[in-house]
């Protein structure tokens, strides 16, 4: 780049915040500047003006932009705080080509909590590259974990005692499987992403026992009246027996609760 441009581009960083929201008195816009104000014109937020140039580009950063100015309107002024080089800039690079919603909010969340005085020790720049690894599917079936540990599924192994065809029965991924995926059928391989990041770990030790009486309730004893049912619409003739029953759990490592802490905003 031509060094007068490159002058001209780090002089028009700061108006291009102005040009961003154009209303200074809207609430959050002067946290914005108190939150960025001393990345701005570092790394790559010296190109925004030419990026800008391509209209995607223009209309992805102001998106993203007000999503994070509305976020910290609701931090109270006293709590933000700068944003680091480390995290802002790369993050702020991110708002120019990141299109979706999903994956986008993951990223506009972690500037706020980088912005915010109670849960920047949360805002680890390692997880911009746990964000850059996943899919809109795995980040929708992040979400699910927002306010749980565990997400846990059933089988039972049946066995019709008059023929003995031996069958199993179960839920597959439990409530994950609810989540509204373009491809479910990946559902493996999204968790065995989720697991090599370090946010989730495939959890085959708690038995049954631990389970409270409702869970019990709502799992086995609904899975057992599901098996009877789905038996007898197939001709069965009433003489099942459960040889054994046995979960599978996906639970989030303390990696991974950090992560959801400062990447989604219900936490």
């Amino acid at each position: 780049m031509d060094l007068n441009l490159m002058l001209d581009v780090v002089k028009a960083v700061p108006e291009l915040i102005k040009e961003i929201y154009k209303d200074a008195a809207q609430p959050g816009v002067q946290e914005v500047g108190k939150a960025l104000g001393t990345i701005l014109g570092l790394g790559n937020t010296i190109l925004w003006p030419v990026r800008l140039v391509n209209a995607m580009a223009d209309e992805l950063l102001r998106h993203h932009m007000e999503k994070y100015r509305l976020r910290l309107a609701s931090i109270s002024p006293e709590k933000v705080i700068p944003v680091s080089p480390e995290l802002g800039v790369p993050l702020l690079d991110h708002f120019t080509y990141v299109s979706d919603e999903v994956l986008s909010d993951l990223y506009v969340n972690l500037l706020v909590s980088a912005s915010d005085a109670d849960k920047v020790d949360s805002a680890h720049p390692g997880f911009i590259r746990v964000i850059e690894q996943l899919s809109p599917d795995e980040a929708k079936l992040l979400l699910k974990f927002r306010d749980k540990d565990v997400v846990a599924w059933f089988y039972i192994n049946a066995r019709d005692r008059g023929t003995g065809e031996q069958r199993q029965f179960g839920n597959p991924y439990g409530e994950l499987a609810a989540s509204e995926l373009r491809f479910p059928h990946n559902m493996e391989v999204y968790l065995a992403n989720l697991q090599g990041l370090g946010i989730v770990q495939f959890d085959r030790s708690r038995p049954w026992e631990t389970l409270s009486t409702m869970e019990y309730d709502r799992h086995f004893k609904g899975l057992i009246e599901q098996t009877w049912e789905l038996f007898n619409q197939e001709g069965g003739d009433k003489t099942l027996e459960v040889d054994d029953h046995f979960e599978e759990a996906v639970a989030v490592t303390a990696y991974g609760r950090m992560f959801l802490k400062a990447c989604t905003s219900a936490m």
